[in-house]
């Protein structure tokens, strides 16, 4: 059988915290997807969330320092998140992995601001999406100093994206 090979980020942080990162596998109206947003910031007190359009509907990515069991309940919260595959990312790999090459499918597309969020921020993820979507990410003072982040290597299955073991 052949396999896509692709790359993407992990959600964990330097300090083995996660960040949020959700896959949203149906094409919905921009507005829709922004007003879940919204009410995952105010539910959750999360600080910005990006907004990337794929081929096959949006990825969500908020760069706020959290435990794992707090991103698998916010991804559990979203109607049109794949429920086995926020289980498997949860329950297998101990952490979420967002694809982000190649990344001919993957574009950035807004990000709904919040007013405060309660959390920490990953710089290094802040530095990563900056570089990869060429966007202007500001900085402030909830980013922490960290330079750690996880890149993996995958290939396609039916659940989607899963490491490649050596060997």
């Amino acid at each position: 059988m052949n396999y896509k090979i692709a790359y993407g980020i992990t959600s964990r942080t330097e300090d083995n915290a996660h960040v949020f990162f959700s896959d949203i596998d149906k094409d919905l109206d921009i507005d829709v997807v922004k007003a879940y947003c919204r009410l995952l910031q105010k539910h959750f007190g999360l600080s910005d969330i990006h907004i990337i359009k794929s081929n096959n509907g949006y990825n969500l990515a908020s760069f706020d320092k959290l435990p794992i069991k707090l991103v698998y309940q916010i991804n559990h919260s979203i109607p049109y998140v794949d429920k086995a595959y926020n289980y498997l990312q949860f329950m297998n790999r101990g952490s979420y992995t967002l694809r982000t090459l190649p990344s001919s499918d993957k574009k950035y597309v807004c990000t709904v601001h919040a007013k405060d969020g309660l959390f920490f921020r990953s710089n290094a993820h802040r530095v990563y999406f900056s570089n990869l979507f060429k966007i202007d990410i500001f900085k402030d003072f909830s980013f922490d100093d960290g330079e750690y982040i996880e890149l993996c290597r995958f290939k396609n299955t039916k659940y989607g994206w899963r490491p490649i073991e050596d060997g």
